[in-house]
């Protein structure tokens, strides 16, 4: 069963020109498109994401209303595109796009990347544009934003806050009230808890307990 493209402006161009796992207009899926180059190769079209979008109005094709919407891209839905709802939700900041993360439920914003392999608990929030990757675990009422990363089997849990471009990695863990941030760096089996603060460059490695 297929059906036409009645929908709004919105949903071709909204104005969120970043990518996104979970696309909420026609044009911010195609930024998003992995396989860009192969796709305007099969279908012979130009190098233009304009071009792509009037193929994709002539094409008119979508397979269910039901979010994600399959979008068609050429008339035999070989190249398709996935558009989400846009939901809002407030990271104390005023509501923006974001989703729940399939693994664990957390909140993340559009605008940050969590790989599906990573764990965002039900009360944790990802934003800005923060990166979560590999096995890191967000939980409790952790939170990581900025232009924060964690990753490899990092932990921040309780009420930890990792911001500004932070980066915590390994085995290291932060919870309590205890917060990571500017451009610090936190790696291997440390655990920074309580109401400890890294802050500036400090760069922190090893096994240590800080916080305790």
């Amino acid at each position: 069963m297929s059906y036409p493209l009645s929908f709004n402006d919105d949903f071709w161009d909204n104005g969120e020109d970043f990518k996104s796992e979970y696309p909420t207009s026609i044009k911010q899926a195609l930024l998003s498109m992995e396989d860009w180059d192969k796709m305007i190769a099969d279908l012979e079209l130009p190098d233009d994401i304009y071009s792509v979008i009037e193929k994709i109005k002539e094409t008119d094709t979508c397979t269910d209303y039901s979010t994600p919407v399959e979008v068609w891209i050429d008339e035999d839905g070989w190249w398709c595109l996935y558009i989400y709802d846009t939901t809002l939700h407030d990271f104390d900041q005023g509501p923006v796009p974001a989703h729940e993360h399939p693994n664990g439920g957390g909140w993340v914003a559009n605008t940050a990347y969590v790989e599906k392999t990573a764990y965002v608990g039900p009360d944790a929030q990802i934003c800005d544009f923060a990166q979560i990757c590999d096995f890191a675990i967000i939980y409790g009422n952790a939170m990581v934003y900025g232009h924060a990363i964690v990753h490899d089997y990092a932990e921040i849990y309780d009420y930890a806050k990792i911001y500004d471009y932070a980066e915590v990695y390994g085995y290291a863990e932060v919870c309590g009230n205890a917060e990571v941030c500017d451009n610090a760096e936190v790696c291997g089996h440390v655990v920074i808890s309580s109401d400890a603060k890294i802050c500036g460059s400090a760069s922190i490695s090893g096994v240590t307990i800080i916080g305790h």
